[in-house]
């Protein structure tokens, strides 16, 4: 019967992933980045940066931590709109081994027809690996999505399909402490079974599956959501007829409420790099 009711959250939540994000593209153009249409924290270093800035800021943060080489089969899970594989593909001029997963498929349709990436509609947490097959593995805003009784068996997924000496890099946000429960109603809402694993429980399994970790910083995710949602806000009209004014009022309770977990340090934004060690 657990395992029953397990299976179903997570059906569930994988629904609510997909349609949180194939809402309209056109509607998350609205708010988002207009470079990368990055859905994930920036790097507001200077006063007075704005969104583009902030975003730019970030890919080239992770992209220093992924440090890409041409002929290098790199692996981004959770692509989005293709952001990450953007700038990846422009430092390396090597696309033939540049390939994302990501549950939208208007994501794929986007990323395919816009930038003529190798995109595949798969889910990263389920499906199987190749063995020992990417130097390289990075993600974006997915380890929010996998369940605390899924870190190990996911985290020792993506180390078995490492070569040695390869490299993983997070970048996502999760609980301060086992204990803190954040209040982000309308978050809950937008994806159905949503679980955040704490920061122990991450670096716990980080140790046990036999990643190293070269790299921990901690960052800031206000400054994201409070240009997200004054963009959203300054758009309203057009985000009414997009997706109807229910939507749009979600999604700006969703980022004014997410602001204030962040504030109150519930949550916290977070890069890690791993290397596999043997």
């Amino acid at each position: 019967m657990v395992l029953y009711r397990r299976s179903r959250v997570y059906r569930n939540h994988l629904v609510g992933i997909e349609k949180h994000y194939d809402v309209s593209n056109e509607f998350y153009e609205l708010f988002l980045d207009r470079e990368f249409m990055f859905y994930s924290f920036g790097d507001f270093l200077r006063a007075g940066e704005t969104l583009e800035e902030a975003q730019e800021n970030k890919a080239t943060f992770i992209a220093g931590l992924i440090d890409p080489h041409p002929g290098e089969v790199i692996l981004e899970i959770g692509c989005g709109w293709g952001a990450m594989m953007k700038k990846i593909a422009r430092m390396t001029n090597d696309t033939d081994n540049l390939v994302g997963y990501t549950l939208s498929r208007e994501q794929v349709d986007f990323v395919r027809e816009t930038l003529g990436f190798r995109v595949e509609f798969k889910d990263a947490i389920a499906c199987e690996y190749p063995k020992e097959h990417f130097d390289k593995i990075y993600s974006i805003g997915t380890m929010e999505h996998v369940r605390t009784h899924q870190l190990e068996m996911f985290s020792r997924k993506l180390r078995d399909a490492l070569k040695p000496g390869g490299r993983i890099v997070h970048h996502f946000f999760c609980k301060s402490t086992p204990g803190t429960v954040p209040t982000i109603l309308p978050g809950f809402e937008v994806f159905p079974g949503s679980e955040l694993a704490a920061l122990e429980e991450h670096l716990r399994v980080f140790d046990k599956v036999g990643v190293r970790i070269v790299h921990h910083s901690i960052h800031d995710y206000r400054p994201t959501l409070e240009a997200w949602f004054n963009r959203l806000a300054e758009n309203q009209e057009r985000a009414i007829e997009l997706v109807g004014v229910r939507t749009v009022n979600h999604y700006l309770a969703y980022l004014a409420n997410a602001w204030r977990v962040f504030d109150d340090r519930d949550l916290i934004p977070m890069r890690v790099a791993l290397e596999k060690t043997n």
